[in-house]
Parts: C-alpha cells; sequence; structure tokens
C-alpha cells in the first residue's frame, strides 16, 4: 500500500502562480494626514507650509509646483522613469497621493493586492516624506518686516478677509468657495450690460 504523502508540487505550484500574478510590484504607498509638528509655540503659516514642501521636495530631486494655495504638485524624473505625485496640504497636515508614473509598473485594480507599483516609487515617496518632514520640523526663518508709518488703505471686511484651512476638510471647504467666487465672477462678467 502506498503512503499518503504532503501534496508539495501543488503548494509550489501555487506559490509560483501567486508570486508570478503579483509580479515585482508592491502595494501602492499613500500617506494621508501626515501631522504638521511643529516645536514652537505658533503654528507655521500655509506659506510655509508651502516653502516647506516645496524646500523638501526640492532637496530629495523632486520638481514642485505650487498650483494653488494648499496645493502642490511632484515631479521625479530619471532617465529610466518618472512620477507625478499630488499633495494637498494645509497648516496642520499634509498628505502625498499618487497622480501618474511611466517605466514603474503602474497597475491599477489587480484584485488581490489592490494598486502595485514598482517598488522603486515606494522609495521615493518615502524619501519625500522624511524629506518634507525635516523640513516642517525647523523652525520657519525670521522675516523682517518694516512698518509703515502711512495707514492701511483700506480695511478688509470679515467675509473678504483670508481664513487658512486648518485641515483637509477645510482646505476642500475653502477650495470649494474659491470655486464659486470664480464662477461667480466669470457670470457677472459674461452678463451683457443694458
Amino acid at each position: 500500500m502506498r503512503s499518503q504523502r504532503f501534496p508539495w508540487k501543488m503548494v509550489g505550484t501555487i506559490g509560483l502562480i501567486l508570486g508570478l500574478s503579483s509580479g515585482c510590484g508592491r502595494s501602492l504607498v499613500e500617506f494621508r494626514e501626515v501631522p504638521i509638528s511643529q516645536p514652537t509655540l505658533t503654528p507655521l503659516t500655509l506659506e510655509q507650509v508651502a516653502t516647506g514642501i516645496q524646500m523638501g521636495g526640492e532637496k530629495s530631486g523632486w520638481q514642485m509646483t505650487y498650483l494653488n494655495p494648499g496645493e502642490v504638485i511632484g515631479n521625479f524624473t530619471s532617465r529610466r522613469y518618472s512620477a507625478a505625485v499630488f499633495i494637498p496640504f494645509s497648516t496642520r497636515a499634509y498628505s502625498i497621493f499618487y497622480k501618474a508614473s511611466r517605466g514603474l509598473d503602474y497597475e491599477e485594480n489587480d484584485i488581490i493586492f489592490g494598486e502595485k507599483i514598482h517598488k522603486k516609487y515606494n522609495q521615493l515617496v518615502e524619501a519625500l516624506k522624511h524629506s518634507i518632514g525635516n523640513e516642517l520640523i525647523m523652525p520657519p526663518p525670521a522675516i523682517h518686516v518694516e512698518e509703515s508709518t502711512a495707514p492701511p488703505a483700506s480695511t478688509p471686511s470679515a467675509k473678504e478677509e483670508y481664513q487658512e484651512p486648518l485641515d483637509m476638510e477645510d482646505l476642500a471647504k475653502w477650495l470649494r468657495r474659491k470655486e464659486r467666487e470664480s464662477q461667480n465672477a466669470s457670470d457677472s462678467s459674461s452678463t451683457p450690460s443694458p
């Protein structure tokens, strides 16, 4: 009588199939709501956060493009591949989201593993996050402002006064409000006068 043996060949075949289906890709890394920790008591302004993101990106080899208040696009290019990320931010946190890539084997809808990409992309984004974090921890540079003896031309009303978004929800509301304002301005300029 033949003895029952464990089907190692079947386990090996299944492992090989799963290994081939996952390829060399790794799960896509995205950072959501990374808190901005500030060692001083005064929080950073939106402009200081934008500058920190810009400097951090450039120090890690990314070209950063400022889109709107609270939005930056980062591009990394080498001879063999390129990557682009979208970085929304507020005075309290920032996020890094995948936008596009070339040569990094991005797969959008893998049934088992979700979004996949070459491990080099994840390394680039980890380095970007680390570099941005280092820039945002450093105290902001002191800005010398000369006081004017002339009275201010006009004081903005409470409605016109600029308020920085404090988190991603405030940022989304602020962006929607700005979009409505620009639509209203374009609607009023396109209305023919009698």
